[in-house]
Order: structure tokens, then C-alpha cells, then sequence
């Protein structure tokens, strides 16, 4: 069981061989008591989503490091990332209607906080949290995307899901009129416990088994993230990639 033990990270981007510009944006924070590790993969096209992601990640990020303080409970963190989350999308959607060129633009977002051995995640669209625990390779996440349901409906099966051509559909996503609401979830950390965040960039591309084997085996976190970024460009780099690692 982890009290307020320290986590090592590194991160890794890319905009792989086949994209413009790199659409994905991220940021992580370290405090006293807390770690902070924002991830979000911006759409729409003409560098919007890249504009799209880059307002998430600084307003969720400007927002925690104003809020989150050494006093702050679990409870109180759940209220405050579920309310910074449900403002983010709005940020992004009024920025889309100022120019018609970003029209249409959004951008997923998922957020790790770490506070007291615990892991407080708000999560939307497909960027993945998984988690190494010993031999356990754990998805914190459920992707938000049209393939997912229809593996939740027993349409496709897990192994078709994979390849499936419109796995890259997203089903939710910021940058919408309507209420948004992020999937919140808990999970108390342990020592030795390995962290991965990845834009959908590394994880349609790369096989869990390689991922897992990759976290497993690298010496540190900048080590795998370094390999991993470089295993995806390998499968042809069709996306933009970020990792980010932690190590507990």
C-alpha cells in the first residue's frame, strides 16, 4: 500500500510520420502532496484540434494548481475535477464558435490525480490510463468510442474491436453544447506499481502484450516511454503519440 510515497515520471510525444501537426497536448504537475498528469488528443482538422486540446490541458491545469492544497480530501477532489471537467468543455466550445474555422473542433481529456496513495482519474473519449502490478496489466479507463459499445453490446468481440476500421470514432468528447460528464473512478496505488497514459496513438497500434513487456522490462520511466513512442512510428506512425510514464 502506497502512503505519500514518491513517483518518478516521463513523457514522450510525437506526431508520428503521417500527420501534419501533433494534436495531442499534456502536462504534469508534481506538488507537495499531489502529482497531477493531464492528457487530451485534439480533432477537427487545420490545427484546431490541436488548439482544442491545448485549451483543456492549460485550463485544467491552471485550475488544479489554484485548488488542490495539502488539506484537500478525496471527496473534495472528486467535486472539484467533475466541476473543472464540466467547465473545460465549455472553454472549448466557446472558443469553436469565435472563428468559423473551428467549427467542430474538440478533444478528449482524461486526468490522473494523485493524492495520498490514491489515484482519482476523470476520464472522457480515448486516451488510456492502464496500470502494471506486478504481473496484472489493468485498464483504469473505458474507451468512449463507438467500437467499445459495440463490444459492450456483444456486437464485437475484443479481438475485432482491434482492428475494426472505425475504431477511432468517438463516441464523447469536449467541445459540445450539452452537458459534460466524465467518468470518475478511485483506485488506492501500491509501491511498485507502474502508470501508463497513452493517446490512442500508441495503444491501436501497439499490442497490449508489447506494451506490457516494454513497461515491465524498462529500468526506468523514460526509458519505456522513449521505446514505446518509437514502437508505434515503427507499426508506420498513422497518429499522433504520447505516453507518459510513472513509476511508483
Amino acid at each position: 500500500m502506497m502512503a505519500k510515497g514518491h513517483i518518478e515520471f516521463a513523457a514522450h510525444t510525437d506526431q508520428g510520420l503521417t500527420r501534419l501537426n501533433n494534436e495531442d497536448s499534456f502536462m504534469v504537475l508534481s506538488g507537495n502532496t499531489s502529482y497531477v498528469v493531464i492528457l487530451a488528443d485534439g480533432m477537427g482538422g487545420h490545427k484546431r484540434g490541436e488548439l482544442a486540446s491545448s485549451i483543456a490541458v492549460k485550463y485544467v491545469a491552471d485550475q488544479l494548481a489554484k485548488q488542490l492544497h495539502s488539506g484537500i480530501t478525496i471527496e473534495e477532489t472528486i467535486q472539484l475535477i467533475t466541476e473543472v471537467v464540466e467547465k473545460a468543455n465549455v472553454k472549448v466550445y466557446l472558443k469553436s464558435l469565435e472563428d468559423e474555422i473551428n467549427e467542430g473542433m474538440g478533444t478528449t481529456l482524461t486526468v490522473g490525480i494523485i493524492l495520498d496513495g490514491h489515484m482519482i482519474i476523470a476520464h472522457v473519449g480515448d486516451c488510456r490510463i492502464s496500470l502494471l502490478r506486478r504481473k496484472d496489466y489493468l485498464h483504469l479507463t473505458v474507451d468512449h468510442t463507438l467500437v467499445q459499445l459495440m463490444v459492450d453490446r456483444g456486437d464485437l468481440t475484443p479481438e475485432e474491436a482491434i482492428m475494426h476500421p472505425r475504431r477511432n470514432v468517438v463516441t464523447r468528447a469536449l467541445g459540445t453544447p450539452e452537458y459534460m460528464c466524465a467518468d470518475i473512478a478511485t483506485y488506492q496505488l501500491e509501491q511498485g506499481d507502474r502508470l501508463v497514459f497513452s493517446s490512442d496513438g500508441l495503444h491501436d497500434y501497439v499490442p497490449e502484450e508489447i506494451i506490457k513487456k516494454v513497461v515491465q522490462e524498462s529500468k526506468t520511466p523514460r526509458e519505456a516511454a522513449n521505446k514505446l513512442v518509437d514502437l508505434a512510428n515503427d507499426t508506420g506512425g498513422a497518429d499522433n503519440i504520447t505516453v507518459i510514464i510513472g513509476f511508483v
